[in-house]
């Protein structure tokens, strides 16, 4: 009988797999500290599985002393969709992020485009209510705002500002945003 070479996992591996697994028995739903748990290969080491990290998977003792050199065929595609949908999720997370980032930037060039049209000199505080104006309400409210403000008191830039304030908070209010 042949006998697969089994290499040890890094403490290193074995922590991205509890990590990426939530450090949760993937085919029991238990978890840590409630149950000890292991590292398992999916396809095991003896039928020429390896030590990639899609070919492991958080087992606790029980299901992975059950298992021997077995697949757990049921249980198997489901962790393998489930971490398809996690992947894909983390994916989607991490572009909703940037796209965050980019509308962020959008804002700070569009509060300080309104700065300079209206030669506003705002405290940092001011700068950043008119920033999270812009991100909450889109800048187009924002810039109708003041130019609203500008036609009813027209005047200095504060009477502007002050007028233009007024406005953007009751059209937060009617579409039930908080500034």
């Amino acid at each position: 009988m042949y006998m697969a070479f089994r290499r040890p996992l890094s403490k290193k591996l074995r922590f991205e797999v509890l990590k990426r697994d939530g450090y949760v028995c993937q085919y029991c739903g238990h978890g840590a500290p409630k149950v000890v748990l292991h590292i398992d290969h999916i396809v095991p080491v003896a039928r020429g599985g390896s030590n990639d990290i899609e070919n492991l998977v958080t087992a606790c003792e029980a299901c992975n002393s059950g298992k021997r050199a077995s697949f757990h065929d049921d249980q198997l595609g489901e962790v393998i969709a489930l971490r398809k949908k996690v992947e894909q999720l983390e994916e989607d997370i991490l572009l909703l992020r940037q796209e965050r980032e980019i509308f962020r930037d959008n804002a700070l060039s569009s509060a300080e485009q309104i700065c300079n049209s209206y030669d506003l000199d705002l405290a940092p505080v001011d700068f950043n209510f008119l920033w999270e104006a812009i991100f909450q309400l889109g800048y187009s409210e924002v810039n109708n705002a003041f130019a609203c403000a500008e036609y009813e008191v027209g005047g200095s830039p504060s009477d502007i500002w002050r007028a233009a304030v007024d406005n953007m908070r009751k059209v937060a209010r009617s579409n039930g945003v908080r500034l």
